[in-house]
This record gives structure tokens, sequence and C-alpha cells, in this order.
């Protein structure tokens, strides 16, 4: 899936919700309820879950003299980092200059990991407030976490009962709260929230 494409697809709600796959009267509600809660889910996490096929530059703040907390990149064979300023680049070899973090790409028990920091070797070349980090590389995640998907899932539901709700008086009383950080659906995702990131 592409960077800003839903963490389910319409396919898989419907069979989560038991509707049949050729009953597409509600599909348009269903899919703004996907989309609902992907963006819930992304902004709590503060990450993206999908992944980009390209890689491309993003330019990061470092978050001390030693580490640059970066946006997830889910490749690690054809990034570049760079540092330096916005006129004024030195590229930076792997593991002589600097360690990706986490190195062994597993978290929480979990492979698959994408890379969320760099640790600098050695401290930078000038002034923390005047320096910038240039990265290249596939963003998000390889595969969109299980978790995640059950969370969506759940989440999307809230969303698309609250239509139902007649001045939505009956759906607020039954799902008192739709935010991603709820409980239940929190516990899914407390797991990948993520420092905020310098850019």
């Amino acid at each position: 899936m592409a960077l800003n494409d839903p963490y389910v697809t319409l396919e898989q709600y419907k069979a989560f919700e038991e509707i049949e796959a050729d009953d597409t009267s509600k599909d348009v509600r269903l899919t703004q309820a996907i989309l609902s809660a992907t963006r819930a889910i992304t902004n709590f996490c503060g990450r993206n879950f999908n992944r980009a096929e390209t890689a491309s530059e993003r330019i990061f703040v470092p978050a001390s003299p030693n580490t640059v907390i970066v946006d997830d990149f889910w490749e690690t064979e054809s990034h570049t980092v760079e540092i330096g300023t916005h006129n004024t680049w030195m590229l930076l070899t792997a593991e002589t200059d600097y360690t990706l973090f986490p190195e062994c790409r597993v978290m929480e028990g979990m492979d698959g990991w994408p890379v969320e920091a760099i640790n600098l070797r050695g401290r930078l070349y000038r002034p923390i407030h005047d320096t910038r980090v240039r990265v290249s590389a596939k963003w998000g995640w390889e595969v969109v976490p299980e978790d995640v998907k059950q969370a969506t899932l759940l989440l999307a539901t809230r969303y698309y009962k609250l239509g139902d709700a007649p001045l939505g008086i009956v759906g607020l009383k039954r799902f008192s709260s739709t935010r991603a950080g709820d409980s239940g659906i929190g516990d899914l995702l407390c797991d990948y929230k993520k420092e905020p990131v310098l850019a």
C-alpha cells in the first residue's frame, strides 16, 4: 500500500462486519469510516504504517548531539544520510559515521520494525541548532502490523455506527468516544506511539 492508503481494504472491512461482498449500497460510508480511522491512528501514533516504493529526501533536526529521530523507513539497502546545512552537505558512511536504530529491526518482540532513529558516532561538527540531517529513504513500514489493522477495523466500526444514530444521540451513548487512544483500541496501539520528529 502507498503511504496515504488506508490500513485495511474495503473488502477486509466488509468481511469484518459480515457484509456481503456484492452489497455496494454502503460502500461510500464504509470507505469514509476506514479513511477516518486510518487518519486518526496515524495522528495518534505519530507515524505512517504504509510504505513508499521509491526513495525520497527529507530533512531532520537532531534531537541531541548524537541522535536524530527520523520518520520511519523500511528499506535500508539504498538509503543515504548526509549532515550539514540547507546549502552544504557531507555524505556519511554507515557503521563508520552512524548506526541505525533499531539495529536488529526488532522492537517490542516484533520483527520487521522500521528504522526510526539515526545514532551519530561522535558529536556533531557544529552547534546543534545549525545542523540538519538529510535522509533519502523509502519511508514507512514494510508491512502494516496486525495490531494496527485490528485497531483500524474497530475504530472504523465506531465511526460507521455513529452515522446510524438519530442526531448522534444513540451513537454517542453507545460509543462514548471515537478517539484512536480509547481503551481497547489504545491497548492495541500503545507500543506504536512515537516521539515527535523534528523537521
